[in-house]
């Protein structure tokens, strides 16, 4: 089997329409857009993904520095913020690490509360147990490129990602004709340290191989355990707790009285 062998669309629509798949929401996206604090910001551009309204930013330290995690509702996700956190954080020199040494990084993290931080994963996208390593250049199997607004739809977490969010292009035209104009990580969106090298999904292939997904052309497939790849932490649903309505209005008042009380005093 070819691992991370040679890597062998519409432009982003108005509308994006996401139904019928598997693990994502039906889901209707317009632009104008506004981004994950409800800032304005214009119309949609090609090469820039739906993210400004379908990614919610994340400040857990509160202090408005900074986002710690954007929350994916479409996939009931939270990603950090710092696409290299291995690196950043002072874990992993360079950022690469082999697949079990991702795994153990991304499961051991405790952050904002949440102890579930894993890598991302990937399903077959033909809905069976089996992956399909057949390559194609339109998301119909699981090996090979994928269509912008569509990737593998929730079967690939990273794709989702790179495609749908992001709205970048894979190096192939969806017909397999032709090199893709424009394609590659055009297009960061928030993130910090998104860099277009290879990173882990949490699958295995076999008992020595593991799925990967790369952000520089769009390519999902596998690599041996062995090799080194980059890993991106993801924590499943959204870690952010706003407090109930009544019960800030309860707490408020309840502030009032008592300030009302010593100044009385």
């Amino acid at each position: 089997m070819n691992m991370h062998g040679s890597r062998v669309v519409a432009p982003l629509t108005a509308v994006l329409m996401l139904s019928g798949v598997s693990g994502v929401a039906s889901a209707a996206l317009s632009c104008p857009f506004a981004d994950g604090n409800g800032a304005w910001m214009g119309a949609c551009l090609a090469h820039q993904g739906i993210w400004r309204h379908s990614l919610l930013a994340r400040d857990w330290a509160g202090n408005g520095v900074g986002v710690d995690a954007y929350y994916d509702p479409i996939l009931n996700l939270t990603w950090l913020a710092d696409a290299d956190f291995a690196q950043t954080s002072g874990h992993a020199a360079h950022g690469l690490m082999n697949w079990s040494a991702a795994n153990a990084w991304a499961g051991g993290l405790t952050l904002f509360g949440g102890t579930d931080w894993r890598l991302p994963t990937v399903t077959p996208v033909d809905g069976t147990a089996n992956f399909n390593t057949a390559f194609s250049t339109n998301g119909s199997t699981d090996w090979g490129t994928a269509r912008t607004d569509q990737g593998w739809g929730g079967h690939s977490e990273m794709g989702f990602m790179y495609y749908v969010h992001l709205g970048n292009r894979g190096f192939w035209l969806p017909d397999g004709t032709f090199v893709q104009s424009g394609w590659g990580l055009q297009n960061t969106g928030p993130f910090r340290n998104l860099i277009p090298e290879w990173y882990w999904s949490d699958r295995p292939i076999g008992s020595s191989g593991a799925w990967g997904f790369s952000f520089n052309d769009g390519f999902q497939n596998g690599a041996g355990q062995g090799s080194s790849d980059r890993a991106w932490a993801v924590h499943p649903g959204d870690l952010l707790i706003p407090l109930p309505g009544a019960l800030w209005l309860m707490g408020s008042a309840l502030v009032g009285v008592v300030a009302g009380a010593r100044r009385r005093r």
